[in-house]
């Protein structure tokens, strides 16, 4: 079940995130595969520009469909 509450503890405040499209001048800091508290698996990639760090993360399921 959602929960406002919770979401705001695990929210961060201090991330920045680039628009998609071609960047100049953007390093490849990181890349990790986690799962989220709520058990969502997930790829964050975080990238540098102008000294900030960006992050970028994607989830996904590991299930098959047919």
């Amino acid at each position: 079940m959602y929960s406002k509450e919770r979401a705001q503890q695990i929210t961060k405040n201090d991330v920045r995130f680039i628009p998609a499209g071609i960047h100049e001048n953007v390093q490849l800091k990181s890349a990790r595969l986690a799962e989220s508290p709520t058990g969502n698996k997930f790829l964050e990639i975080v990238f540098e520009k102008d000294g900030h760090l960006y992050n970028s993360a994607s989830s996904f399921s590991t299930e098959h469909r047919s």
